[in-house]
């Protein structure tokens, strides 16, 4: 790459620096956007950002409403909390998919899964403070006794001082075919989550309540502070200067090699482009494999696609700009 760096050294380095940093810049504000959005489902209690909520006086068992759900809505992943009147701790779960999981803590420690929402046993998981006193433990297993029952513990939440929810709840699996589908709705508030707004609007005909649509993300935002939108220009600027200072390399390499065409040929224009893209991929290697060790990322797949992607431009305003312009000199 000797020869790819002879033109103009030191503004080229620093051109290829600011390539750099621009990079490390996106994956940082990408880093801070999914950190936050993975605190808000943790505070939220492994909701999203926004759902639905229903306060039910219809005397209705918690079954016919899953049974509606399951029939009427099989094309949307839908989650079901519902949180209990009368007791403040108590806290059903069901969903018609694999929910990515509340953080819990213990080797063997997991959160529910749809097999388990779907069968007749109901388990259980628990908060950090979830009082001892209702909790049994024999051969090595722990229980929660919940009206007269006891139900398997199959993991414990990690303690999260902003969530809403108090740190002594505990969650029990709800279904079609468990005791706790027996429970009456009038009982409970009801959140959903995964309905589009036609859904949500058929779902409280059903159940004779108005819905009312919570932004969690919006409110956790101002709470905190959090402008989602300077992130986000923030990021486009870094884009912009990824493609804007590849354009000027690419400019500046037929300027001051006029006769690179001519002269040399193809050939080592395809050598000046294949050099750059090597450059350039190299550095995004080192940011995708380096940073996620010292940054935090939720998604990491979804870095790599927008880097590739950056990069498909990117190399497609250099190729451009290096073959197109010497060919007019000619």
């Amino acid at each position: 790459m000797r020869g790819f760096l002879k033109l103009n050294n030191m503004k080229k380095f620093l051109l290829i620096v600011t390539i750099f940093l621009a990079f490390v810049g996106l994956a940082f504000t990408i880093s801070i956007k999914q950190s936050q959005n993975a605190d808000i489902i943790l505070t939220n209690n492994g909701l999203s950002s926004s759902y639905c909520v229903y306060r039910p006086k219809l005397k209705l068992k918690i079954r016919k409403l899953l049974q509606y759900l399951d029939k009427n809505c099989k094309s949307s992943k839908l989650q079901v909390q519902l949180k209990s009147k009368y007791d403040a701790d108590e806290i059903l779960v069901w969903a018609n998919y694999n929910i990515k999981g509340q953080p819990v803590i213990g080797d063997n420690a997991r959160y529910f899964n749809k097999a388990e929402f779907q069968g007749n046993v109901t388990f259980a998981v628990i908060s950090a403070h979830t009082p001892l006193a209702n909790i049994v433990t024999s051969q090595n297993n722990r229980y929660l006794k919940y009206e007269g029952q006891y139900i398997s513990i199959i993991g414990q939440l990690k303690a999260n001082d902003q969530s809403e929810i108090q740190q002594s709840a505990y969650y029990l699996t709800t279904g079609i075919q468990q005791q706790t589908g027996n429970n009456n709705l009038n009982n409970y508030k009801i959140i959903v989550d995964g309905l589009n707004k036609k859904q949500a609007k058929k779902v409280g005909h059903f159940l004779k309540a108005k819905a009312i649509w919570v932004n969690f993300a919006q409110t956790y935002n101002l709470k905190h502070r959090i402008n989602p939108t300077k992130k986000l220009v923030f990021g486009i600027i870094c884009i912009l200067f990824i493609w804007g200072i590849s354009a000027m390399i690419a400019y500046n390499c037929n300027v001051n090699r006029r006769n690179l065409a001519m002269k040399k040929g193809k050939h080592s224009m395809i050598v000046n482009i294949l050099q750059f893209n090597i450059i350039n991929f190299i550095m995004i290697c080192i940011i995708y494999f380096i940073v996620p060790m010292v940054w935090f990322y939720s998604n990491s797949s979804a870095v790599l696609k927008l880097f590739i992607f950056i990069f498909i431009i990117q190399s497609a305003i250099y190729d451009g700009i290096i073959f197109v312009r010497p060919k007019r000199r000619q």
